[in-house]
């Protein structure tokens, strides 16, 4: 899979920008994802801490996520800022073989399915225009800065804004390009 997805990427590339040497995974990002370019360069230039909050891309809450264009952690990844998906995948492929005492605390696998789940369940609240019951608290719980409403999300929740998402996180849109493309800042 991942020789297959790096030889799509390349053969994408040649296509596209063939008089250009290597893989410009930016410009990739540039022409197909435009809104995702315009919230990772925005979410580069804040200052201060950034910690990004967004749906990671497993398909296990919400099954509607494609696989061609990879979700987990793409905001961080091209922002440069941290987030909480990182490789979410090998979080839930090596978590289950770790070892640990009873003074470990959440095993990462099931911290990261309730990160998750907290997650779908602030873009359904906004969806339907109400509060996010404990998902800010536990996004407060991991250090969640900013919260993203990419065209991907969109795709999935239809109906949120970046003013119904930050409404039901209780934060404030503090980035926007029309309806489907925003970030939400939790203050």
């Amino acid at each position: 899979l991942w020789l297959t997805t790096h030889v799509y990427a390349l053969v994408d590339r040649r296509t596209q920008t063939p008089d250009v040497p290597g893989l410009d995974a930016t410009a990739f990002l540039e022409r197909d994802y435009p809104c995702d370019a315009d919230i990772a360069d925005f979410l580069r230039q804040v200052p201060g801490r950034v910690q990004i909050g967004e749906l990671c891309g497993t398909a296990e809450f919400a099954k509607a996520i494609p696989l061609d264009y990879g979700w987990a952690g793409r905001i961080a990844a091209f922002s440069g800022r941290p987030g909480v998906c990182g490789w979410s995948r090998h979080v839930w492929q090596f978590t289950p073989t770790l070892r640990h005492g009873p003074a470990a605390g959440t095993r990462t696998r099931e911290r990261f399915r309730q990160y998750e789940l907290h997650l779908l369940r602030a873009y359904l609240a906004a969806q339907v225009r109400s509060n996010a019951a404990g998902a800010r608290e536990f996004l407060d719980s991991l250090g969640v800065t900013h919260v993203v409403l990419g065209v991907p999300e969109h795709r999935l929740f239809p109906a949120v804004t970046g003013a119904s998402l930050a409404d039901a996180l209780g934060g404030r849109v503090e980035f926007e390009i029309g309806p489907d493309c925003a970030v939400v800042r939790l203050e």
